[in-house]
């Protein structure tokens, strides 16, 4: 689920981010770069010995190293690198360069070598999430990592038997359907309980993520209305699913789909995006497999 990468870029270091203290230019006696190891070290020391002089004056100094992080922080956390995923931390910082001064904002510019933590999840993985809103294409789902990123369980990949109500804009599972044997679920909902629960879901719908298209020919004929007693699709309720795919767009994808948009071209394109499914033992809306207090 989770992925390690060694990636290698240029970083500009405002004017601002400087120390007061600072250690001398980190390169060898040939003028080639040395180590974040041996840079870092320098800085540190730096600092110390600032500290030791001023006293409680100054507890605490920046190193170059602190700088970097923070800078690759805020440049890949958070967001989705092409071919990779969603980078959710900044591991190491493993080597950085000598600096120079370039621009108008006197910038210092340095090359770094680090570490990424990625999020995308191989096929099979099973996960915590909640249903966000539903469409004749199937449920979205979130999850607490991310909110922005496509994530659909279709219509053929829903719990076998589920139907989609086009009056009441939600998916359920009849009844009749389940197997009831070892008890009866502790989520059965009459249809003005679950019009109520989906109603401010079913109306985010139309926000781009998805297409009716999506679902398949056995569902294609939604029924007018659900017909108690059922289980219903819950917007906000907790389900697991297996994830089924995890795509993510290379630069050479997206630099085709910018250039789309800029001809006038539907060039809408997802970075990433998630399917999962249904089909399996323990999957689905947690609520349906709880056991009511009496049983």
């Amino acid at each position: 689920m989770f992925s390690s990468y060694i990636l290698y870029d240029t970083v500009a270091i405002e004017a601002v981010y400087f120390p007061r203290h600072f250690s001398n230019e980190c390169t060898g006696s040939s003028g080639a770069a040395m180590t974040a190891t041996t840079c870092g070290t320098s800085s540190g020391a730096t600092a110390t010995a600032a500290a030791s002089r001023n006293g409680d004056d100054e507890v605490y100094s920046l190193t170059l190293r602190d700088i970097l992080l923070h800078r690759l922080t805020e440049r890949y956390v958070g967001r989705i690198i092409p071919s990779r995923g969603l980078c959710v931390a900044i591991t190491e910082v493993m080597e950085y360069s000598a600096s120079s001064v370039r621009g108008a904002a006197a910038s210092a510019w340095l090359t770094a070598t680090f570490g990424v933590c990625v999020f995308a999840p191989t096929p099979g993985t099973r996960l915590k999430a909640r249903i966000a809103y539903q469409s004749a294409a199937g449920v979205y789902l979130t999850i607490d990592l991310f909110v922005a990123i496509p994530f659909l369980v279709p219509a053929e990949s829903l719990v076998p038997g589920s139907c989609f109500s086009a009056a009441q804009g939600f998916w359920y599972l009849p009844l009749d359907t389940v197997d009831q044997e070892g008890g009866t679920h502790g989520a059965e909902l009459n249809a003005e309980q679950a019009m109520a629960a989906v109603t401010v879901g079913s109306a985010k719908a139309g926000n781009g993520y998805g297409s009716g298209s999506l679902a398949s020919s056995m569902f294609s004929s939604p029924t007018p209305a659900a017909a108690a007693p059922y289980n219903a699709y819950m917007v906000g309720a907790e389900v697991i699913v297996k994830v089924e795919s995890c795509t993510v767009q290379s630069e050479d994808v997206l630099s085709t789909a910018e250039e789309a948009n800029g001809v006038g071209g539907d060039g809408t394109i997802h970075i990433m995006e998630l399917r999962g499914s249904f089909v399996g033992d323990a999957l689905g809306p947690m609520s349906w497999f709880e056991k009511d207090d009496g049983a």
